[in-house]
């Protein structure tokens, strides 16, 4: 069974750019080697309501925020 890691920075950066590209989340998930979900939960926890535009520091801002305010306690580490 995969042990389930938290999306890096990097890994939103392509997902970014990716979207520019106009990728389907098959095939972004495909190249990054994650689930389809994973991807297609990312794009749509983060995507703006206004225009639909996935932005990357926001996303992980975001991602980074909920980490914080987690009650799992510090044993959990996240990466940056």
């Amino acid at each position: 069974m995969k042990t389930y890691h938290q999306l890096t920075h990097h890994e939103r950066y392509l997902i970014g750019v990716m979207r520019t590209q106009k990728s389907t989340v098959v095939q972004m998930a495909d190249r990054l080697g994650r689930h389809r979900s994973t991807i297609y939960r990312e794009v749509q926890r983060n995507k703006s309501t206004y225009d639909g535009h996935y932005g990357v520091d926001k996303a992980h801002s975001n991602a980074l925020a909920r980490l914080r305010r987690c009650r799992r306690g510090p044993q959990y580490s996240h990466q940056e």
